[in-house]
């Protein structure tokens, strides 16, 4: 009698449990529900690096995300039920090592940006100013090539963690 007591708390217990976890999302995703299409904004660049592709990739890399995590339709129109826009505010190249000789053995760098999300309908941000930033190292005796492969890499880490920032609540 004993055992039955126990095995009937138990299916409550394990029924209870998986009941209240049905209406619960694992994806994390915190976009208002009436947020079907987005319009996503060629970033600004305010670094001191010249370079007219490092705001174009990010902005086509968080395009991609969109994509791949089916979270909006992506438009290229201003009446969208919302808009990610923002600028790319920091790019660096730091030595972290040299040799005997002076010379840049490993070198680290650096990408942050600021992203905003602002839902159009209701006129209001759902995030504001949100810093997203990466950081790959490299070895410069694998020369431009190599540094070439770490920067792609590191746009694509920082669209992503864009996409995860503006896709969830954490």
């Amino acid at each position: 009698m004993k055992y039955i007591h126990r095995v009937i708390i138990l299916a409550i217990f394990l029924i209870t449990t998986l009941n209240s976890c049905a209406y619960y999302s694992f994806t994390g995703k915190s976009i208002p529900n009436h947020i079907k299409t987005v319009q996503v904004i060629l970033l600004e660049d305010q670094t001191d690096r010249y370079d007219l592709e490092l705001p174009e990739k990010i902005t086509e890399g968080i395009k991609k995300y969109i994509d791949d995590y089916d979270l909006m339709d992506i438009e290229n129109a201003s009446d969208t039920d919302a808009k990610i826009f923002g600028t790319v505010t920091k790019y660096s190249e730091t030595i972290m090592s040299q040799t005997k000789d002076e010379v840049a053995d490993l070198t680290k760098l650096t990408i942050s940006i600021s992203i905003n999300f602002y839902d159009n309908e209701q006129q209001k941000n759902i995030i504001k100013k949100a810093t997203i930033s990466g950081s790959e190292e490299y070895n410069e005796k694998d020369g431009e090539d190599e540094k070439n492969i770490v920067l792609e890499k590191l746009i694509d880490e920082v669209c992503e963690d864009t996409i995860l920032k503006l896709s969830s609540n954490w």
